[in-house]
């Protein structure tokens, strides 16, 4: 094994996962939950709301913090709403729309929210075949393993643990924890830093020619995209000349895409 450190990317590279919160019955069951709290919404007002007030705390945190990938914690957004429904009427629940958004963040409400949420809208959640291999090799070989997603901790670690994954990882970095999302270099130099890992003795493993190969490309480390998409060889020729185009000077080898089958110890 060449590296003493494996970065991977979750969704897409170690996760089959496929989502779809456009779907009309996740808006109409969060409604519901949302009137038996007092707040009263339409299933297409909500996600109306929800993306407005989405987009409004990207831009702030993306200002605050002077980056393009700024992440923010989707709970925040779900506890927003409830605090400052239009249209309101009085209920027994003690969560409820005078509550405030801390005492709701707090109550742990807006946290079951953003995982109805995600339940709602995944039809597929399950392992890539060799998954478990991979990680299980690389652990027995002494090899450092890490986990750098770009995701929401508030469903994210239930769903690592769900699939068994919790024990596998040394270092689990996810980006609504830290503000930042990939391809934003100081997200991987954030764990870089945490754990003292060497650049050169690091590659990230990902799906993604963007986001994955963007943030190690930027913060000089190695790596190897798994074609889970099924790219054609023309498609990846295309893509690692798009990325390799946004950082020049990084050297071709720096920077690979490989059958899954092929990244099997």
């Amino acid at each position: 094994m060449k590296y003493k450190n494996y970065v991977f990317d979750l969704y897409g590279t170690l996760v089959d996962i496929h989502t779809d919160e456009s779907l009309p019955a996740i808006w109409r069951t969060l409604a519901g939950l949302y009137a038996a709290c007092g707040a009263d919404y339409t299933p297409s007002g909500l996600r109306a709301t929800f993306l407005r007030e989405e987009r409004k705390a990207r831009r702030a945190l993306g200002k605050q913090l002077g980056t393009a990938w700024p992440e923010i914690r989707l709970e925040e957004v779900f506890a927003q709403l409830l605090a400052s429904a239009p249209r309101k009427h009085s209920v027994s629940s003690p969560v409820n729309p005078s509550s405030g958004k801390e005492e709701i963040l707090l109550s742990g409400w807006a946290a079951f929210i953003a995982n109805c949420f995600r339940i709602l809208s995944r039809d597929k959640m399950r392992l890539y075949p060799g998954t478990k291999e991979v990680l299980t090799a690389l652990r027995k070989a002494g090899r450092g393993v890490y986990l750098l997603s770009n995701a929401q901790a508030v469903f994210t670690r239930p769903e690592i643990e769900v699939l068994g994954l919790g024990a596998f990882f040394d270092g689990v970095f996810l980006s609504s924890d830290l503000m930042r999302m990939k391809p934003d270099p100081v997200f991987m130099d954030m764990l870089l830093q945490k754990y003292g890992l060497e650049r050169e003795e690091t590659v990230m493993v990902g799906n993604d020619f963007f986001s994955d190969a963007g943030v190690a490309l930027a913060s000089g480390v190695d790596c190897v995209i798994l074609n889970t998409a099924r790219w054609s060889g023309r498609e990846i020729s295309a893509l690692k000349e798009e990325a390799l185009k946004a950082y020049p000077g990084t050297a071709r080898d720096k920077l690979v895409c490989v059958p899954t089958a092929a990244f099997l110890p």
